[in-house]
């Protein structure tokens, strides 16, 4: 299977016969890891086509990416999955908390802190 990186963080794309817990067993993890490293909390189906990262996402983006601009249907966990940062952080960035993350179309995500 093909290892990508993203800001520096290696991952790969699910296919449809993968779950947490046979990527971690395959990449020598504890599920728990796999899923601290993806910001989940508990186990749950992989969509083909998701990225998984095998390693601890950054902080913030790479230093030539300061914003996104959300599209229709983005939240702050695909953004965090998009760039490879971690949601908590991102979510500091743009004072928002787990709750109150709503994303419309056209909003501004700050991807590093301001």
């Amino acid at each position: 299977r093909t290892i990508y990186t993203k800001n520096g963080i290696p991952y790969i794309v699910a296919s449809e016969c993968d779950s947490y817990e046979s990527i971690a067993k395959e990449y020598n993890l504890f599920t728990c890891e796999l899923l601290s490293f993806n910001d989940l909390r508990k186990s749950q189906p992989i969509e083909t086509g998701t990225v998984v990262y095998l390693r601890v996402k950054k902080n913030s983006a790479p230093k030539y990416l300061d914003v996104h601009i959300a599209e229709d249907g983005e939240t702050y966990y695909s953004i965090s999955q998009k760039y490879g940062i971690k949601l908590k952080k991102l979510l500091k960035y743009n004072n928002q908390t787990l709750k109150n993350n709503k994303l419309r179309e056209g909003d501004t995500v700050y991807l590093r802190k301001r």
